[in-house]
């Protein structure tokens, strides 16, 4: 992250294999239609690489990577199982 150059990493500080990152995605109800969610993709996908909208992204230290719907699908995948097993093995419950 640019604005923390001069901050040691985690592993730096004695946790190496520490990874844990924010990411942002858009959701639209369940059986939106294909063309609609290429349409979407598309224009986000676009407007993600203008250069006002990285200015004002990065000034909150946010950097846009994109992705496609498959590899937005295999991400939460991999942080569903990932966070479930960290979930499970503290015993977290929801609060009620």
């Amino acid at each position: 992250m640019p604005q923390a150059r001069d901050l040691p990493t985690v592993a730096e500080l004695g946790y190496p294999g520490f990874d844990v990152g924010t990411w942002f995605a858009l959701w639209g109800p369940a059986g939106v239609p294909p063309a609609i969610v290429t349409t979407m993709h598309a224009a986000v996908a676009k407007l993600s690489q203008l250069p006002e909208t990285r200015e004002t992204l990065a000034v909150h230290g946010l950097t846009p990577i994109g992705g496609t719907p498959a590899e937005l699908a295999r991400i939460m995948r991999s942080e569903l199982d990932r966070w479930g097993e960290v979930i499970r093995a503290a015993n977290i419950k929801p609060a009620e």
